[in-house]
C-alpha cells in the first residue's frame, strides 16, 4: 500500500472572496492530480473549499483540529485528527505535510507557517492571494505567482 504524502492548505479560515475559493479549488485539484493528499487546520474558509475539491477529484484528506471544532461539518476529511489547542494542531500539521501552501491568512497562519520552516520544509505563498501575503512572511516563504508554479516549487523538493 502506497504512503500519500500530504501538502498543508494555510490561510484564511473565516470570510474568503471568490478568487480565494476559486485558488484553494484550484491547488486542491490539482495536488490530487499530483498524487498527494490536501491536509488541513481547519474546516471553513480556503479549507472547505480545498477539502470539497479533493474529495470531487478523488483524492484524499487530512483535517487535523482543534476539539472545539469537531461539531461543524467534517464529511470531506478522510482522516480526522482531533487535538487540544492551537500549537497542538500547527505541530501535527507541520509533521505530518511535506509543505504547505498559503492562501492569505492572518496571525495563526503566521503561526502555522514557523512550525513549517522550523521542520525545514518548504511553504509557498501564492501572491495576490491577500492577508498576510506578501507583507508579512519569513524570507524563507516561497512567493509564486501562480498555481502551477507554487506547485511546482513545492513538489521538486519532494521528487
Amino acid at each position: 500500500m502506497k504512503t500519500i504524502d500530504y501538502v498543508a492548505m494555510l490561510g484564511f479560515a473565516k470570510q474568503i472572496n471568490e478568487q480565494q475559493a476559486c485558488l484553494a479549488e484550484d491547488v486542491a485539484e490539482k495536488l490530487v492530480a499530483l498524487g498527494y493528499g490536501v491536509g488541513v487546520g481547519n474546516l471553513s474558509g480556503v479549507f472547505d473549499h480545498a477539502l470539497q475539491s479533493a474529495k470531487a477529484s478523488g483524492g484524499t484528506t487530512m483535517g487535523v483540529i482543534e476539539k472545539d471544532l469537531y461539531k461543524q461539518k467534517h464529511q470531506d476529511c478522510d482522516i480526522l485528527l482531533v487535538v487540544s489547542s492551537q500549537e497542538s494542531k500547527h505541530q501535527v500539521l507541520a509533521t505530518r505535510c511535506i509543505g504547505g501552501i498559503v492562501i492569505g491568512g492572518g496571525p495563526g497562519t503566521l503561526k502555522l507557517i514557523r512550525h513549517f520552516l522550523d521542520r525545514d520544509k518548504r511553504i509557498v505563498a501564492i501572491d495576490g492571494s491577500g492577508g498576510v501575503v506578501p507583507s508579512e512572511l519569513a524570507e524563507r516563504v516561497i512567493l509564486s505567482h501562480s498555481v502551477d508554479h507554487a506547485l511546482a516549487v513545492l513538489t521538486v523538493a519532494d521528487n
